[in-house]
């Protein structure tokens, strides 16, 4: 059972072929654990070719290949960022960003219920995206209006005590103009 694990673990290294590691082609009903090492023999040492090397005589600048050492990590499972996207959906949703976000975690979640665990980490990644961009702007705006108003109440304040000063002097001189 470890050698046929170990054979098309190999197999599938050596050939390149385009499955992803959680879906390998393996030898009868094997199946590869994560966190599970896997050694597998080197290339030369599972050769049949003739004439066999056991029978040529030793060179010395010859070295024995290593084996390789496969450790097999489970797949990632990527986020889909719903609540996040339904919070920026409901607060403010200024330029239809929240409705973006949520657009694109609905798909993450899709791809991931039906296994496609590569398509569903690129819309994750999109609606973080807009999620970043929708937060920003539902923070940085009404920052910006409280900034505005306060400046605008500041300025008005300013400019109503200089128009008191202005007909104070006007409406009311002093005992020292008149002299």
């Amino acid at each position: 059972m470890e050698m046929n694990l170990c054979l098309g673990w190999a197999l599938y290294k050596r050939l390149s072929l385009p499955f992803p590691a959680h879906r390998l082609p393996l030898l009868g009903n094997s199946v590869i654990h994560p966190g599970k090492r896997c050694v597998i023999p080197p290339t030369g040492a599972m050769d049949t070719s003739y004439p066999r090397e056991d029978y040529l005589p030793m060179s010395s600048h010859k070295q024995e290949p290593s084996p390789t050492v496969i450790t097999v990590k489970p797949p990632v499972i990527p986020r889909d960022y719903m609540i996040w996207s339904i919070f920026n959906t409901i607060y403010m949703n200024l330029c239809c960003l929240g409705f973006v976000a949520l657009a694109y975690s609905v798909k993450a979640r899709d791809q991931k219920v039906s296994g496609d665990l590569e398509a569903a980490h690129r819309y994750g990644s999109k609606a973080r995206c807009y999620n970043v961009l929708a937060t920003v702007w539902n923070v940085v705006l009404p920052l910006m209006l409280i900034a505005l108003v306060i400046t605008g109440v500041l300025h008005l304040s300013k400019l109503a005590q200089e128009s008191m000063d202005f007909l104070a002097y006007r409406l009311f001189p002093n005992d020292d103009d008149k002299k």
